[in-house]
């Protein structure tokens, strides 16, 4: 198993992936995640444009050519009022089911990290459902901690 950088011809794949990391957070919240008809579609650009920003570091796990799962982060600014202003994002995670537990969370959040450190990013953040417990003890392995409580309404 191998984790590397995300090309322009794997977009479609992990389109098929970020598809399956929402539906597995429906036990958590389905309306939350309720997804829009011709969600892949919508996924496309979107990946695509994070492929090709040099803001961004899209990692694959592949195994005898086939994507196994893929980790997201990205550089994103806060208001210039802030001393620590640029911060990474680590917007999704996702390895299938078969293939976890074999440390590629772990080295795809290792090199996160270090492309926020390489970025000179103040810090790195990922947003976690408070129910999703193994989400939750995997980014605390890996030296993540509680900071902000996110509190929604739904309308």
């Amino acid at each position: 198993m191998e984790v590397r950088k995300a090309r322009a011809s794997d977009v479609d794949k992990l389109a098929e992936l970020g598809l399956k990391l929402v539906k597995s957070h429906y036990k958590f919240d389905r309306k939350m995640y309720e997804m829009k008809k011709k969600s892949k579609s919508l996924f496309l650009p979107y990946f695509k444009k994070h492929v090709r920003s040099n803001d961004s570091l899209f990692q694959v796990a592949e195994e005898n050519g086939k994507i196994m799962g893929y980790c997201l982060c990205f550089v994103e600014q806060w208001p210039p009022i802030y001393k620590r202003s640029k911060n990474c994002r680590l917007q999704d995670i996702y390895v299938l089911p078969g293939h976890r537990k074999k440390g590629l969370a772990g080295n795809m959040i290792e090199n996160a990290i270090a492309f926020a450190k390489k970025k000179k990013c103040d810090s790195i953040a990922v947003k976690v459902n408070e129910q999703n417990k193994t989400a939750i003890r995997r980014y605390k392995k890996s030296g993540f901690k509680p900071n902000t409580k996110d509190m929604l309404m739904k309308t």
